[in-house]
């Protein structure tokens, strides 16, 4: 994750992480784990997420000229991310070949495309 760029309230904890990753990695480590062997969930403070709104270019009076973006805490970003990554290389066996997005170089509009040549 870059530096500076965590858009929630706790943009210090990452530079934290970042810092610090070797000395409490297994502690993270740890925390994650431990919810998961019983199938239990993850804390509610770390997957707590706050909905803010962020201005677009236009009428600020209009609804539209708001654009509803979900913080997440740097915790369950760290989790997210080391999951995508982990999942990353069996992606493209899981995913069915008809769908075109989450993988590289598959496109939503391939849909369209493929809509346009079966009708024609």
């Amino acid at each position: 994750m870059a530096k500076g760029k965590a858009s929630s309230n706790d943009r210090n904890l990452l530079e934290f992480f970042q810092k610090f990753w070797p000395y409490v990695c297994l502690d993270y480590h740890a925390m994650i784990f431990q919810r998961f062997e019983g199938g239990g969930m993850l804390h509610e403070g770390i997957s707590k997420k706050l909905i803010s709104l962020i201005p677009k270019e236009g009428d600020k009076t209009d609804l539209n000229y708001w654009r509803p973006i979900t913080l997440l805490t740097v915790v369950y970003k760290i989790f997210a991310k080391t999951l995508q990554l982990r999942l990353q290389p069996i992606l493209k066996d899981i995913i069915s070949p008809e769908q075109t997005i989450f993988l590289p170089l598959r496109f939503i509009l391939d849909n369209i495309i493929l809509t346009l040549e079966a009708s024609h």
